[in-house]
């Protein structure tokens, strides 16, 4: 009795030191014999697992499994350094895990063609549980009701988690999960454990920003998802879609090529499954708060947003057959603010959508009612589309100051095609617009049509395909003024364009081509040939004066520019005109070029040129007429110097301007040795001839009534006389004093048919239609004359009768203005045209 109580002591403490030894053991155990029969099977280079702890409540280790198939084969990894299950004896009985910690986990995820690779074969994937294409069923009977697990675990916890995602030879995106996820099961009476519930939260940061959150109750008759999703910036989820495709052939058609959509979005999302997780109903909704999208990678000239206080929402609810969808809030700000609203339905098993819509201009404009369709086939399908909006009428587009202008639009209608294979697609564009009418400028496009070809991803410009504008007629002031042709090839570098514009005269052609960018750089350059030109070649809208008669030659080029949205241009016209008569007056070998430097602005440069050989202004007659101006806006004329050839001389003018509300005109002519006999001559004072010169200034006023002079003097220079020949001294006769003496008139007369002068002097004054023209002349008879002086007194004739005495003459003369100038018209009138 007592040596048996005696060894049962020592067999337990035996048995005791033999458990403690095996559980010390166990992990040894498993790592060197058990882990290593278990992964011998799998196909992956690389495989280690291990354990550090075991315990009857915890068991903790690390596992690595290595996805890459061989050295030119890369695959997926992962990494888990540290991981631990918590359990309870108990529990485990019941096939129950109360915990499973995953820290610092790290998975690998190789990349090509944007597509993460797995390289299992098909066979393995099968054997780990996965049904083949040939195992799988539709059979209801075949799949047990609700989802039974041998070993559940109530909650999964992911700390410091990171996703890599690597795409050759880009560096890898990092993605940084942390979260928790709880599961509900209930016991089952043959000892399996059929999942109920899940509730789980996620959060992201690195490449992508955001919290998830997701819930799911299963049951015998399906299953409920709800999930919630928020990120603070969409713009990182674009950039993110957008580094994982370049490269790819799915590039040219997610890759980003310009500024990111901002915002923050938030999904909201509840979806019903079947027994057999065949999707039943579902519904989707996202919202965008603060969605700002500039420069899309469809069409960098659009501007897209949401309203301040009203988010971007799209909404998808329907079942696995189809579903509708419908889109609000966004709107439109460049190149026209507009709101858009867009609704539609979706045909998922025929593989078709439809779409309606309308935009809302904040113009004032008509809406714009859209139509879309698209039909699936294999990799590719159809889309078709087509928009309608009637006309209009916009005011304060263009005109002036106080008088804003109005542009009537008609109607719009529009069709589109575009067939998507593989890799891109191909279609049409065709808009046609009846009529638009600008009434400030009384001007109006009629028969407008585009035709566009559609290729997308654009092609570059050497393959660009050209569409086609037309305008059929344009009107100014109800005349047809001409046509509009251009051929517009659309690039992935931009639009290239050549435009051609037939104007009132068949022998005008105007040509231009140039490029606008996708960025919305603009360059164009135009030139109009040197074209004949003659008064009756001019449209009646013209306001040329009545009684004008040219012939000239005209020509211009000009180029312009828009970069980094600053626009930029220059321009540059050339007139010559051999002859040009208006009311008596006439010019010869006139030329005229004008530049404008600094587009879109219609100011020239300084000192642009006009010149003529000869210019006739009623009975004055000049010659090398040169005009210095520049053109300070569209109605304002600034000339700096004029000069002109008079009287063997010169005439200048200071600078003076020229305005459209401008009642007078004065401007003073500086006259540089002036042939008197001559000017005389062209006054109309008398007949002369002669040597001799005047200089003076004359003060000249253009007024509603014609030109004045004012207190205008020409006289010779001091010290220098010279000699004049009247051959008709009977218009002198006219206009000197009575002279008692009818000798000395006679002596007068006789001494200015060859009169040598000290000193003359010419004024010039207008009195209303009349021109007021004093001569002074002090001097004497060039030789003596047959007249003798007798007590004081000349008398003719006599015994040695030579007389050469001294003579002050003034006369003065009245003409009509109309004798002067053939044309009279006042400033104001002459800028109007």
């Amino acid at each position: 009795m007592n040596r048996p109580r005696r060894l049962l002591p020592a067999l337990l403490l035996l048995l005791a030191t033999a458990a403690a030894l095996l559980f010390l053991l166990l992990p040894t155990l498993a790592n060197r014999f058990l882990l290593p029969r278990l992964l011998v099977g799998l196909p992956l280079a690389g495989t280690t697992a291990e354990i550090s702890w075991f315990s009857p409540f915890r068991l903790s280790g690390r596992l690595h499994l290595d996805g890459q198939m061989n050295a030119s084969n890369p695959g997926s990894t992962l990494s888990l350094p540290a991981f631990t299950l918590l359990y309870h004896p108990a529990g485990l009985l019941k096939g129950r895990i109360d915990e499973l910690r995953l820290d610092a986990a790290t998975l690998h995820l190789e990349l090509v063609d944007g597509q993460p690779v797995f390289p299992l074969p098909a066979t393995s994937r099968a054997a780990g549980g996965q049904a083949t294409d040939d195992q799988a069923t539709d059979d209801p009977a075949a799949i047990p009701p609700g989802l039974f697990f041998p070993l559940a675990i109530e909650t999964i916890r992911l700390e410091n988690s990171t996703l890599l995602l690597h795409r050759e030879p880009a560096p890898p995106l990092l993605l940084r999960l942390q979260g928790r996820i709880d599961l509900d099961f209930l016991d089952r009476t043959d000892g399996g454990n059929r999942f109920t519930s899940l509730q789980g939260e996620m959060a992201l940061s690195g490449a992508v920003r955001g919290n998830a959150s997701c819930q799911v109750e299963s049951g015998a008759a399906g299953h409920h998802l709800a999930l919630l999703l928020d990120l603070p910036d969409i713009a990182e989820v674009a950039e993110l879609v957008g580094e994982l495709t370049a490269g790819s052939d799915l590039d040219s058609t997610t890759g980003w090529q310009g500024p990111l959509p901002l915002g923050a979005a938030s999904l909201q999302g509840e979806l019903v499954l079947d027994e057999q997780f065949r999707l039943g109903d579902f519904r989707l909704g996202m919202a965008v708060a603060d969605f700002n999208w500039q420069n899309t990678p469809l069409a960098p000239l659009l501007h897209l947003q949401s309203e301040v206080g009203t988010p971007l929402r799209l909404e998808l609810s329907g079942r696995s057959s189809g579903s509708t969808w419908q889109l609000t809030g966004l709107h439109l700000q460049r190149p026209e603010r507009a709101a858009i609203s867009l609704n539609g339905e979706v045909d998922f098993a025929g593989g078709r959508f439809t779409a309606t819509g309308r935009v809302e201009p904040a113009t004032g404009a008509a809406a714009i009612d859209l139509t879309l369709a698209g039909h699936r086939q294999g990799e590719g399908g159809e889309l078709t589309g087509s928009l309608h909006q009637g006309s209009y009428a916009l005011t304060g587009v263009g005109g002036r100051p106080g008088h804003p202008g109005q542009l009537e639009v008609g109607t719009l209608h529009g069709k589109a095609s575009l067939t998507i294979a593989e890799g891109g697609g191909q279609g049409r564009l065709h808009l046609t617009l009846d009529n638009l009418a600008a009434r400030q400028w009384n001007t109006s496009l009629h028969g407008l049509e585009l035709t566009l070809p559609l290729r997308f991803p654009l092609p570059p410009p050497a393959e660009a395909a050209a569409g086609e504008l037309r305008v059929a007629e344009i009107h100014h002031q109800g005349v047809a003024s001409g046509s509009l042709r251009a051929a517009i090839r659309p690039s992935r570098e931009g639009v290239a364009f050549t435009t051609h514009l037939s104007t009132f005269q068949p022998q005008w052609k105007l040509g231009c081509s140039g490029t606008a960018s996708l960025t919305g750089d603009l360059e164009l350059t135009c030139t109009l040939p040197e074209s004949a030109l003659t008064d009756s070649d001019l449209p009646p809208f013209l306001p040329l004066p009545e009684g004008l008669i040219f012939t000239a030659r005209v020509a211009g080029e000009g180029s312009f520019r828009r970069q980094l949205g600053i626009p930029a241009g220059q321009l540059r016209l050339q007139v010559r005109a051999d002859t040009l008569n208006f009311e008596g007056n006439a010019a010869t070998d006139l030329a005229c070029e004008v530049t404008f430097p600094r587009l879109p602005l219609l100011e020239s440069a300084p000192s642009q040129l006009c010149s003529s050989a000869t210019l006739s202004l009623g009975r004055l007659q000049f010659a090398q007429a040169r005009l210095r101006f520049r053109l300070e806006e569209p109605t304002a004329l600034f000339v700096e110097s004029a000069r002109l050839g008079w009287c063997q001389g010169s005439v200048e003018t200071g600078g003076f301007r020229l305005l459209p509300d401008q009642p007078e005109l004065a401007t003073t002519l500086y006259c540089d040795r002036l042939n008197f006999a001559e000017l005389l001559n062209q006054f109309g004072v008398a007949d002369a001839e002669g040597e001799g010169s005047v200089n003076g200034r004359l003060p000249l006023i253009f007024g509603d009534r014609g030109p004045s002079f004012t207190d205008g003097f020409l006289f010779s220079t001091p010290g220098n006389g010279g000699i004049v020949r009247f051959t008709d001294t009977s218009q002198l006769q006219a206009g000197m004093p009575p002279m008692a003496e009818t000798a000395t008139l006679a002596y007068t007369l006789r001494a200015l048919e060859d009169f040598s002068y000290n000193w003359a002097k010419v004024s010039l004054n207008s009195r209303g239609d009349e021109l007021q023209v004093g001569l002074q002349l002090d001097g004497k008879p060039s030789a003596p004359l047959p007249f003798r002086a007798v007590g004081g007194q000349i008398v003719a004739g006599g015994e040695g009768a030579r007389l050469q005495h001294p003579i002050r003459l003034d006369v003065n003369f009245r003409l009509p203005m109309q004798e002067m100038w053939r044309h009279g018209k006042n400033i104001q009138s002459f800028m109007e045209q």
